[in-house]
């Protein structure tokens, strides 16, 4: 069973890693939008976009110490060793907000970091406040 308390340590240091990458010194993002695979080598392919208002999105540095999603991956790792696919996280400047997701199976495709699906992927990344009210769907 996934430690909670580590889950939720490690997401910390995530949302920090992406804060303290030059996005606090920012003003110019309003929400803040990471898809992000974990390979089994331990590399990682990251997506990132920032947002102000229903301009479009811009492409944004993701998390720099990538060691972090594996061990996200590790620890949230179910008892007969399933885990996730793509890990989605969101931020929302105004509110100090952050919504995360652990995508799985059939779901993958939706968060999938292929390039034909950029676009698609960069609009599924915007925050909207129902992100906030409960689990991202």
């Amino acid at each position: 069973m996934a430690d909670q308390a580590l889950v939720a340590e490690i997401l910390n240091e995530v949302v920090d890693d992406v804060l303290q990458n030059g996005l606090v010194a920012d003003p110019s993002w309003e929400s803040y939008g990471l898809a992000a695979e974990v390979m089994d080598d331990g590399s990682t392919i990251q997506a990132a976009y920032l947002y102000s208002g229903d301009d479009p999105p811009r492409s944004a540095s993701g998390v720099r110490q990538s060691f972090s999603l594996v061990e996200l991956r590790e620890a949230s790792r179910g008892d007969d060793g399933e885990t996730w696919d793509v890990f989605v996280m969101k931020i929302h400047r105004p509110s100090g907000q952050a919504a995360t997701k652990f995508v799985s199976g059939a779901e993958t495709a939706e968060w999938s970091l292929l390039p034909d699906n950029d676009a698609r992927l960069a609009e599924s990344l915007r925050a909207r406040q129902e992100d906030f009210d409960k689990p991202i769907t």
